[in-house]
């Protein structure tokens, strides 16, 4: 019942918004996920929410909803974090993937994993990097399918999301040497 720049807030509340939308037939559908992107759009312009630090975060079947959202606004995030992404939805073809690159990502994924595979999720991975991006990657190798719980436990999972801006320029294969 507070606003993010309330300053009553406890010292350990979350400042912000956080938004689950829910599909129940998928996200292979482009409108579900532009439904979504606009469900977006509204809250952050109804609530003055801080256009530089929105991030997208999806588990399973919702990281196949994280690929096309990023693919078809990329503008828009400021931080990917996709776990056990059972597709990446077309974001690694060519024209798609240099815009989705310029999205700082953490991918999460389990060795023991059979859809995604371990392969498939670097190979999402390796097209993004050789596009540009800068991609931190967690393989999780004692792990089938649900890496959430472990990735959440790691010690800088939040403080590395809520690190990223888009104020903070994107440097192409991580080098900013000109």
């Amino acid at each position: 019942n507070k606003l993010p720049n309330d300053p009553n807030l406890a010292e350990r509340a979350f400042p912000g918004f956080v938004l689950f939308p829910q599909s129940l037939n998928g996200w292979q559908q482009s409108a579900r996920v532009e439904e979504a992107i606009k469900l977006l759009r509204l809250i952050m312009k109804k609530y003055n929410v801080d256009p530089n630090r929105v991030y997208i975060h999806a588990l399973s079947n919702g990281g196949g909803g994280l690929y096309q959202a990023i693919k078809r606004a990329p503008w828009l995030f400021s931080a990917a974090l996709p776990m056990s992404a059972v597709t990446n939805s077309g974001s690694t073809i060519p024209g798609v993937v240099e815009e989705v690159a310029k999205i700082p990502m953490w991918v999460f994924q389990g060795g023991k994993d059979l859809n995604p595979t371990p392969n498939n999720t670097y190979n999402t991975i390796k097209a993004i990097r050789e596009a540009g991006g800068v991609v931190r990657y967690s393989l999780y190798p004692h792990l089938g399918h649900g890496t959430w719980n472990t990735a959440y436990n790691e010690p800088d999972f939040f403080s590395w999301m809520l690190g990223q801006r888009k104020t903070n320029p994107h440097v192409k294969y991580g080098n900013p040497v000109i």
